[in-house]
């Protein structure tokens, strides 16, 4: 029986952390609908600023400050529903299983 134990504990682990994960894209998905382009870019620029100073080529950083710069308002608009809708979901989901 420590075996089933030694599972149930990993799979209680893994659900928890999963919630964790669905609750912040759902707080994800709501941040995104009200915060301009403007302030998400500033932010990514402070971020990301450091380590493009240190390597101008890096993948990472140009990809966010890329994605950041071609976000338009419907695609700032139509985060909301899907993002906020999966992490609920997802929320939803987790509690049944674990509860």
């Amino acid at each position: 029986m420590p075996r089933l134990k030694n599972l149930r504990l990993i799979f209680t682990i893994s659900l928890i952390l999963k919630g964790v994960f669905a609750l912040f894209e759902t707080l994800g998905g709501i941040l995104a609908y009200f915060v301009s382009q403007q302030a998400l870019l500033k932010f990514v620029n402070t971020i990301t600023g450091g380590e493009l100073v240190e390597d101008p080529q890096d993948i990472v950083a140009n990809f966010l400050r890329q994605s950041a710069q071609h976000l338009s308002e419907p695609d700032e608009n139509s985060t909301l529903t899907p993002t906020t809708c999966g992490g609920h979901f997802r929320l939803v989901w987790c509690g049944r299983l674990n509860g």
